[in-house]
């Protein structure tokens, strides 16, 4: 018994090595680890205020949580969208003058913001609602996003025919993951210096956002799904000049 239990452990330790190889020596890389599922919960779309009347009623922004049909506003009351009086940028911990050009991306709704809405301490009943923004994303360009709202990686994996499932997409504000064959950007009209930024962060764990739909692509290994871009998005870092 004890002889062929170290066997056994011999052989499941041969197996668990030999499972961390993906594909084969051409692979540049093992692909990366998905982001943690909680990572992709807390986005939200942002819509200016057009409306004409004094602050803090009007002048703000409208906030809604992407992929969901109603976002829950600081009153606690369910709605399509929240209105929000204004957007901290506080634990961003940008530069003054970085932040100003941020808040005017925020102003015109080209942006995705990870954070909570929250009330300010002690304000009157009915007070408008702040958004605490914990990710700023900046969109590509000035293109109204359609589709499904997701996070994508490139994992570097290496396969032998197209399509090649070297993708992983996570809906945002939901569990799960999948894997795809390709984020083409090419339709979002984004200029070469931010598509080359793009593809570079494809490459990292955090990834892009994207906005999108799926088509089907096929090759010699079969068909496989791809998301085609609407928009993407770039995330704020402190320090960084925005585009």
């Amino acid at each position: 018994m004890a002889v062929v239990a170290t066997l056994w452990l011999a052989f499941a330790g041969d197996f668990a090595h030999a499972g961390q190889t993906i594909g084969g020596p051409s692979d540049p890389a093992p692909p990366l680890p998905p982001p943690i599922a909680g990572d992709n919960f807390g986005y939200f779309s942002v819509r200016p205020d057009l409306r004409k009347c004094a602050s803090p009623a009007c002048g703000g922004v409208f906030v809604q949580r992407v992929n969901h049909l109603t976002t829950r506003c600081a009153d606690g009351k369910l709605r399509p969208e929240c209105y929000v009086a204004g957007v901290s940028l506080q634990a961003l911990n940008l530069p003054a003058d970085q932040e100003d050009s941020v808040q005017v991306r925020v102003k015109n709704g080209t942006v995705l913001l990870k954070g909570q809405l929250i009330v300010k301490p002690f304000s009157p009943l009915n007070t408008p609602g702040l958004f605490d923004a914990t990710e700023v994303w900046l969109a590509a360009t000035d293109v109204r996003p359609t589709g499904t709202f997701f996070r994508a990686v490139d994992t570097g994996i290496v396969c032998a025919a197209a399509p090649c499932l070297s993708f992983q997409e996570f809906k945002l504000n939901a569990y799960g993951q999948t894997e795809i064959a390709g984020v083409d950007l090419s339709l979002v009209g984004a200029n070469d210096e931010l598509l080359g930024l793009a593809h570079e962060a494809l490459r990292t764990e955090e990834g892009i956002l994207v906005a999108g739909k799926h088509k089907v692509v096929s090759g010699p290994a079969g068909e496989a799904s791809a998301l085609v871009a609407s928009q993407f998005y770039l995330p704020v870092d402190s320090g960084k000049p925005e585009k």
